[in-house]
């Protein structure tokens, strides 16, 4: 009975069926696993249990792979021995960039110690923020770099039709496949110090030459602590594409007659780039 309900829940989405398992888990390669939430009790009766799902790793992969958990929510990961990664983000919406390539990083990383090593990411349904990692991550591993593509929409559409077909379905939200595109076209920034694969020609990027500000307020002698931080459009924490704060120190402040300012903008590889204002402004070049 369990099962049945299961499988009408599951809707569209591709099942792992054989003589012991019948999941909501589909091998989209086999090295990247998409499933749905693992979960418990009552919610068990039409979500994978998850039992079911260690029980199936275990057997077929032994001690080699790694889960992403990309919804907000957590659970006990014991059953997968806690070889569970949280890095989840509001349903229906897009990462931030930097979520994603930390993301990514750790995928590809693990993939490359072991060459019997596999993922598996799931978020509620395993579809939209479960794709869009899949996705990404896809298109950085090269998977569609012998197709006749020119253009980065291109190569965006042949990845999502891609985990569609292998899923059953996928991402649909305009503005998350929108927000894989943007994440391919970041791999020449954001992503440079990143092992990438992907070796297409990709449409220019634009790129932010400085930012200039007059008359930053400075208090009564009190130090200041100050920020950048790059909306992609309006100003909403889901446009964030790049925040100086996610180097867990602020910007270094120097005096008025300095007037200088350091923004290290790269994970490894810093980039220092130093600017003087005669209005003994302070200046961002990055």
């Amino acid at each position: 009975m369990s099962t049945a309900v299961r499988t009408y829940f599951s809707g569209r989405r591709v099942r792992y069926i054989d003589n012991q398992f019948n999941l909501d888990l589909t091998y989209i390669t086999d090295k990247i696993i998409a499933m749905g939430y693992p979960s418990r009790s009552l919610e068990s009766l039409y979500r994978n249990n998850i039992a079911d799902v260690a029980k199936l790793l275990d057997k077929k992969h032994g001690k080699h792979y790694l889960i992403f958990n990309l919804s907000c929510r957590q659970y006990d990961y014991t059953p997968f021995g806690n070889r569970v990664i949280d890095c989840g983000w509001a349903d229906h919406h897009s990462p931030p960039v930097a979520l994603m390539w930390a993301i990514y990083a750790f995928i590809d990383l693990w993939i490359a110690v072991d060459s019997q090593n596999v993922i598996a990411a799931h978020c509620l349904a395993g579809k939209g923020r479960t794709g869009i990692v899949i996705c990404c991550t896809l298109l950085m591993q090269g998977a569609f770099t012998k197709l006749q593509a020119k253009t980065t929409t291109e190569y965006v559409n042949a990845a999502v039709n891609y985990f569609r077909e292998k899923r059953g379905d996928g991402v649909e939200n305009p503005d998350q496949i929108k927000f894989i595109r943007d994440f391919l076209v970041s791999s020449d920034t954001i992503g440079a110090d990143n092992k990438l694969q992907f070796d297409a020609k990709l449409q220019p990027s634009l790129f932010l030459g400085s930012l200039i500000l007059y008359n930053v307020p400075v208090g009564k002698g009190a130090a200041v602590e100050l920020s950048l931080v790059v909306y992609l459009k309006c100003r909403s924490d889901w446009n964030v594409v790049y925040n100086s704060a996610w180097s867990y120190s602020p910007l270094p402040c120097y005096d008025a007659y300095q007037s200088e300012i350091i923004i290290d903008v790269r994970s490894r590889a810093a980039l220092e780039r130093r600017s003087t204002c005669p209005r003994a402004a302070i200046c961002c070049s990055c």
